[in-house]
């Protein structure tokens, strides 16, 4: 790995331990969810409202997810995020099971994705709020 890419993972690492947290990663797939437990970096929340028919408003949060690609694996081998995937933090007071944010396209022609930096060793993940604490 070139110089760089080890001061970006060790800089990944780094925010992980200050700002980041275990996440469970539920993968959408055909056969069945498999889950993991990973650590992640959530970003800020944006929220936003979107009116639709003209008479229906719907508030949405949304909030990306810095995860370094080689803690991405299903099986074998490392996997993309893909559309319908979960993402699951962890209320750090009570251990309880925290907001559930899904794996979403911010545009119709985006990927659910993109690298956090042309290393290409940090996913940027794209979710929407789905599920808050009960």
């Amino acid at each position: 790995m070139p110089r760089f890419a080890d001061i970006i993972e060790q800089a990944q690492r780094t925010v992980e331990s200050v700002h980041g947290g275990f996440v469970r990663y539920a993968f959408a797939s055909p056969v069945g969810v498999a889950e993991i437990w990973i650590p992640a970096v959530p970003t800020g929340l944006a929220g936003g409202v979107a009116v639709t028919d003209d008479a229906l408003m719907v508030e949405s949060k949304s909030r990306d997810f810095l995860i370094r690609a080689c803690d991405l694996q299903l099986g074998s081998g490392e996997i993309t995020p893909q559309k319908g995937d979960t993402i699951t933090e962890l209320d750090d007071h009570n251990l309880a099971t925290g907001y559930v944010y899904t794996v979403t396209q911010p545009a119709q022609s985006d990927a659910p994705w993109r690298w956090h930096d042309h290393t290409h060793l940090v996913f940027r993940v794209h979710t929407k709020e789905t599920a808050v604490p009960a």
